[in-house]
């Protein structure tokens, strides 16, 4: 069943790995939006890279 989830919900194209790291490069913080909203936003990106392989170094 996971596996299903997965090929459905994450797609591994190249396409989506481009746009999820553009959102991740392209990350900024702003004054008038809550932190714990925006950090919650830039996990959220990790988190989808990690879960198509993308390994990000320092």
């Amino acid at each position: 069943m996971w596996t299903k989830l997965d090929a459905l919900y994450m797609t591994k194209s190249l396409a989506h790995k481009q746009c999820l790291k553009e959102r991740l490069f392209f990350f900024r913080m702003v004054e008038n939006k809550p932190v714990m909203e925006q950090l919650s936003e830039f996990n959220k990106i990790i988190d989808d890279l990690a879960n198509i392989d993308v390994n990000l170094e320092d």
